[in-house]
């Protein structure tokens, strides 16, 4: 396997196992919000406690079933990059190196999985 493809693989391969790019995946952006990142946010992000951030929250369906609610939050530098477009099209990883420019190297996230609640129900299609 040519490096390049390894590299891709280690950044982005879990992503693509969980939420499953395929054609049978649609994306509903639910949000581009700026807010104030909560302080454990702000400490994780290297931001001062009280900066504001962007934060994209997106639904995949899977057939037309819901199958995954994310929530990313982004420094205003790389969130003002981010068009709706490319929260439809790219998993985060791909839009932070296609579109922000990043080159990211041990990339550290974190999933949750839960059955859906009235806050998720509510986006469904």
């Amino acid at each position: 396997m040519p490096p390049n493809q390894l590299r891709k693989e280690k950044q982005s391969g879990i992503n693509r196992h969980i939420f499953l790019i395929s054609e049978n995946i649609t994306v509903k952006v639910i949000g581009k919000e700026l807010e104030k990142a909560p302080a454990v946010l702000a400490e994780f992000l290297g931001l001062d406690k009280g900066t504001r951030v962007y934060k994209f929250r997106r639904l995949r369906y899977l057939n037309n079933g819901p199958l995954s609610f994310t929530v990313n939050y982004m420094p205003i530098s790389f969130g003002e990059k981010i068009l709706r477009k490319h929260l439809r099209e790219m998993i985060m990883m791909e839009t932070l190196e296609t579109v922000v420019g990043l080159e990211p190297g041990i990339v550290e996230h974190e999933v949750e999985i839960n059955r859906a609640n009235a806050m998720i129900r509510q986006f469904w299609i």
